[in-house]
């Protein structure tokens, strides 16, 4: 995959993917290298043997309790960190 633009906001972000289909993860290293080349705090958290949309409880099929909650907890904290 090409380099990413780098992004205009300097938030910090922390980013929730899942392994299927792959085409969510294949742009990660991309990603990656436009924060660090931006400067952007960051975090990727991958979610092994999830699928796209796993946070989604309306969805027996996709969903995923654990790794959503466990996403969930990490995305309260950041608000915490950078929000407070």
């Amino acid at each position: 995959m090409t380099a990413r633009p780098p992004p205009t906001s300097r938030a910090s972000r922390r980013a929730c993917f899942c392994t299927t289909p792959r085409t969510t993860t294949a742009s990660t290293p991309a990603s990656r290298e436009a924060l660090d080349k931006a400067g952007v705090k960051y975090e990727v958290h991958i979610y092994e043997g999830t699928q796209h949309a796993f946070n989604n409880d309306t969805s027996a099929a996709r969903y995923n309790k654990a790794a959503s909650d466990l996403a969930w907890s990490r995305t309260v904290a950041l608000f915490k960190e950078t929000l407070a």
